[in-house]
């Protein structure tokens, strides 16, 4: 075992009260704060960022994508053609304010209730029907922009299955990956995501603004990880451009 198996496991033999330096005590990283192994709360951070942000893109795919089909689909109507720009712009401004709106519905659930419901399935339904509406934007230019009065199901599939739409797909589904691992991040970093004893990489950070300097370890480490993975993500979404 390069770590021990519980994040929240509290090294009672050798904490201080103190974090511990990396490789003292037998740990390759070091403690956070509360004497606790730093490399098994960051891979637990990890785990759990990765699957809010994973889950949180495919749902707002999901209904992005149903919501700008649907704006688009009033193209049909032409009494009711307006109301397809109405939903563009809507999911436009939506889509710059996700942060905030974000911000202001977590703290909303907080306020009113107990902030443990606030676990990683809940944060990702969460920001995924927020982030939906930059998907919804997206899918509705795009149906926008198709010349033909009738959006068929033969021609959506021909659109999208073609090489370049999957690519155009692939690369946005990894920016959308890299968006929602930030907002997580920033979120829980506020306070309003993930909740202790449970482990994110914004609320490792969050934990470590108050040792930056007795232990700036517990934020590089965690930081340095956030921003390679996330600059994973956004060099995988510019691969399926080139073909």
């Amino acid at each position: 075992m390069l770590f021990r198996s519980d994040p929240n496991e509290i090294d009672q033999a050798h904490w201080t009260g103190t974090p511990l330096a990396p490789g003292v005590a037998g740990h390759i990283l070091g403690t956070d704060e509360d004497g606790r192994d730093l490399l098994a709360r960051i891979v637990k951070g990890a785990r759990t960022s990765l699957t809010v942000a994973l889950n949180a893109t495919f749902l707002q795919l999901a209904v992005g994508s149903m919501i700008g089909a649907f704006g688009a689909s009033l193209l049909r109507w032409r009494i009711v053609r307006w109301l397809s720009d109405v939903v563009g712009l809507y999911c436009r401004v939506i889509a710059v304010l996700t942060l905030p709106l974000a911000l202001v519905v977590l703290a909303n659930i907080a306020s009113t209730s107990n902030k443990a419901i606030i676990s990683a399935e809940t944060l990702a339904v969460i920001l995924g029907f927020i982030g939906s509406h930059r998907s919804a934007a997206i899918f509705h230019d795009v149906l926008v922009r198709m010349d033909e009065p009738a959006i068929s199901r033969a021609r959506l599939w021909r659109l999208w299955h073609s090489p370049p739409r999957v690519g155009s797909v692939v690369a946005w589904s990894c920016g959308a990956v890299t968006a929602m691992l930030l907002l997580e991040s920033t979120v829980s970093f506020f306070g309003f995501g993930i909740q202790p004893p449970n482990a994110s990489l914004g609320s490792l950070l969050s934990n470590a603004s108050t040792n930056l300097v007795a232990a700036p370890f517990i934020a590089i480490l965690p930081g340095v990880l956030l921003l390679t993975t996330a600059a994973a993500f956004a060099f995988l979404g510019f691969c399926p451009r080139s073909y």
